[in-house]
């Protein structure tokens, strides 16, 4: 009765999982970007698989023909200003979204009134 069960739910996990996957897309780099490569310097001095995602976001911009926009989870991943600024100068993204959830983070802070059409500027608990 139990090996049933579990076979249930590992059968509905595994259809589940095909479903999801069948709705991903997937990117092959398509070429080294060797002279970005060499502009990314403080980049890849400061983190090597931040570097490398960085190559790959523009080898998506370099090929498509809307706007590219690189967004991030964890922002101390690009936070530091000079290094935005060597990545959107060297590279065809257009722009470099933070975004992200503190843990102080508190739904109230966006439905706090602001009818003067005001829009709060730290969502993220901290007063910085």
């Amino acid at each position: 009765m139990l090996r049933e069960v579990i076979r249930e739910i590992e059968q509905r996990a595994e259809a589940r999982k095909e479903t999801l996957y069948s709705t991903f897309q997937g990117w092959l780099r398509l070429s080294s970007h060797e002279s970005v490569q060499d502009e990314l310097t403080q980049l890849r001095a400061q983190d090597e698989e931040d570097f490398w995602i960085v190559i790959d976001a523009h080898d998506v911009a370099a090929n498509v023909s809307c706007e590219t926009e690189l967004a991030t989870t964890n922002p101390a991943e690009f936070a530091d200003d000079q290094i935005r600024e060597e990545i959107l100068g060297a590279t065809a993204i257009d722009s470099i979204e933070l975004v992200f959830v503190s843990s102080e983070y508190s739904p109230s802070a966006l439905s706090d009134d602001h009818s003067d059409g005001s829009v709060p500027m730290d969502v993220s608990g901290d007063d910085a």
